[in-house]
């Protein structure tokens, strides 16, 4: 198993970003995966999911989040900063990829120090498109990253895809007349706000690729 899907559905926000990666994720190439969805994304379903595949290289996750903590269902703590015995258990020497807001700030600096070998995220809001259908433009950078990292690119070669999906979606939404310009903003706050290894390998640590010697 190469990726594990963790997303909380619990609320409005969560259940229309659930719904678009799960349709934008639906031909993703490259590996098996596990899913933790809804009322299983927790830290104990997590936890069972490493302990069946340990050698999972991306977890790619959903959920509510502030500066020092991630959230599943519910609002139930995934990780934070304090808590290095879950860092030990199931998220050392992985990538952790989540689509949350401000978790890039705190969050991923600390779990970086902590052991995790690289981090991608958000240090600013993640902003909710005003529709379902114009959300599946939002989640399809993200479709990109994780795509990058299971094809083991380089940390620049992902952000380069990450760019070339933004480009797509920024043309796709500029070009529809039934797209509000808020939501034009919003994807670009979305994009402006993502942070990850090719920006600060110290802050956001570096893959460990198959490929490398």
């Amino acid at each position: 198993m190469n990726i594990i899907f963790f997303e909380a559905n619990h609320d409005e926000e969560t259940l229309q970003v659930h719904r678009a990666r799960r349709l934008v994720y639906s031909g993703m190439a490259n590996g098996a995966t596990g899913e933790l969805f809804g009322e299983d994304a927790t830290a104990e379903g997590l936890k069972s999911e490493i302990r069946i595949a340990p050698g999972c290289r991306l977890i790619s996750a959903m959920g509510h989040g502030v500066t020092r903590r991630f959230f599943g269902h519910r609002n139930q703590i995934v990780t934070d900063i304090s808590d290095t015995r879950s860092l030990e258990s199931y998220l050392k020497f992985r990538v952790l990829h989540l689509y949350s807001c401000l978790t890039a700030y705190r969050l991923g600096p600390e779990l970086i120090e902590k052991g995790l070998h690289a981090f991608i995220g958000y240090d600013a809001r993640v902003a909710l498109a005003s529709s379902p259908e114009i959300e599946q433009i939002f989640v399809a950078v993200s479709l990109a990253i994780d795509q990058s990292i299971l094809d083991d690119d380089s940390e620049l070669q992902t952000f380069e895809k990450a760019k070339q999906a933004h480009e797509q979606g920024l043309s796709e939404l500029t070009a529809s007349p039934h797209v509000k310009p808020d939501d034009i903003a919003a994807f670009e706050q979305n994009f402006n706000a993502l942070k990850g290894p090719w920006i600060d390998s110290g802050l956001y640590g570096r893959y460990q690729r198959a490929t490398q010697s």
